[in-house]
């Protein structure tokens, strides 16, 4: 079991920073855990992971395999890859700050295109 922690309080500085941590608090109390709130299928971790596959089975390659959007997220989620049934997590500073979100994980990670 692993304990991760994931501070809304470094949330990029957005107009809608409210309503988008309101949508992440109602979809974890509905019991899906959302580290981001998007609807584009290029994000989706999945696919850039299997970017990074595919790239694999070539030999000899130095390209760039993720274009800039998908570096981005790459960086601030492919932790979600690793978290596995029975985890923890903990969404500090949501829906506020000061306050946390706790629950246990009961599913792997999947890509969720529509807001709930």
């Amino acid at each position: 079991m692993t304990i991760w922690a994931y501070d809304y309080g470094l949330y990029p500085l957005q107009e809608n920073k409210d309503e988008l941590l309101k949508l992440i608090t109602l979809s974890t109390r509905k019991g899906i855990a959302r580290f981001s709130v998007a609807t584009r299928s290029d994000i989706d971790l999945r696919k850039i992971i299997k970017k990074f596959s595919d790239e694999n089975s070539k030999e000899g390659t130095n390209k760039k395999i993720l274009n800039s959007s998908e570096e981005k997220i790459w960086r601030r989620l492919s932790f979600l890859n690793h978290i596995k049934k029975g985890d923890w997590i903990i969404q500090v500073n949501l829906p506020k700050k000061n306050i946390a979100i706790c629950a246990k994980i009961i599913e792997p990670y999947y890509y969720d295109k529509k807001k709930n």
